[in-house]
């Protein structure tokens, strides 16, 4: 198979536009992207590209074995974060848990500094845990599900103009790269190649023109995540409140029992924070801080809105 390089020199290729995640590539000479069998891969100096039904997906280039796991860009490589379904599980869990958890420990704050006893706590916590655990699953789901058919009109835009206005859309894309860099002649060289595939050029206007990448999820997996948000949110939201229960015992006094489930709150809150750092570039330590100290201010304001309204009250 004869491939067609678009950058000739390792300097040039420096050049290469990345916006949105988008590498330009490879491609081969003479074929159809019907012809490209499914998840075959093309590979370039500084990426790899799967063709695929709906438009393009991006990966970086992974050096051999014995780099130590860098990348081309010098970095560190990370084989942990999670991905695909998987990775959207484990994503929910991590916002729905954190999300439970600052809804309940805002609750317990507000009823503490309103001198509310632990009925009243259990009570509020127990209906305002259920009321925004499906509520939160259901957001989920329907904000998804609008933004994947958000993707779908978007794409069906593009391919419209991909085939009425083929020629404007790829002048277009040729002054994008230029603006980037790119030398004029590789750039009309680098469009006139990509714009031989229909699927994959109208993935790269849509990362380009729009910054969006299309999304390959159906119902059941839209409503796979919703549904382990619900749960996340529902069995950590929980934890707060279950100190509260030991009431009728008359073991902890109020004070009491907010200071431990503030407390245990916090931990979680970090525990959380310090897992969130898998879906971004900050540090675990930062990260769970950050979430801590976010969730410290939300006890805080809760606690002087219930005091605040108290003390209204009893002037009343």
């Amino acid at each position: 198979e004869k491939r067609t390089k678009v950058m000739p020199s390792s300097e040039e290729s420096n050049l290469i536009p990345s916006g949105h995640g988008t590498r330009l590539f490879s491609v081969l000479e003479g074929q159809s992207s019907a012809s490209i069998p499914e998840g075959r891969r093309v590979p370039h100096a500084n990426g790899q590209i799967y063709p695929h039904n709906n438009g393009i997906r991006s990966y970086q280039s992974q050096e051999d074995p014995g780099d130590g796991g860098m990348q081309s860009d010098g970095t560190k490589t990370d084989e942990n974060k999670p991905s695909g379904c998987v990775g959207d599980c484990f994503k929910s869990v991590v916002f729905g848990g954190i999300d439970g958890i600052m809804s309940s420990l805002a609750i317990i704050s507000g009823a503490a500094g309103g001198k509310l006893s632990w009925r009243i706590v259990l009570v509020l916590g127990t209906a305002n845990l259920v009321a925004n655990s499906i509520s939160t699953g259901i957001s989920e789901f329907l904000s998804s599900k609008a933004h994947r058919e958000f993707l779908s009109t978007e794409r069906r835009r593009e391919v419209w103009e991909y085939k009425h206005y083929r020629e404007d859309e790829m002048s277009e894309m040729v002054k994008r790269f230029e603006s980037r860099g790119m030398a004029s002649r590789d750039a009309e060289l680098v469009v006139s190649k990509i714009a031989q595939y229909e699927n994959i050029f109208v993935g790269l206007m849509l990362s380009e023109e729009l910054g969006l990448q299309l999304s390959y999820e159906d119902d059941a997996m839209l409503l796979t995540d919703a549904f382990v948000m619900f749960l996340a949110y529902a069995s950590l939201g929980v934890i707060p409140l279950i100190i509260f229960a030991s009431g009728p015992l008359n073991v902890f006094t109020d004070l009491q029992q907010y200071e431990f489930s503030a407390g245990i709150s916090l931990i979680l809150l970090f525990l959380l924070g310090s897992l969130k750092s898998r879906f971004g570039s900050g540090g675990w330590l930062y990260c769970g801080l950050e979430t801590t100290i976010l969730g410290i201010i939300c006890a805080v304001v809760s606690y002087f809105v219930g005091d605040s309204i108290m003390s209204f009250i009893a002037l009343t």
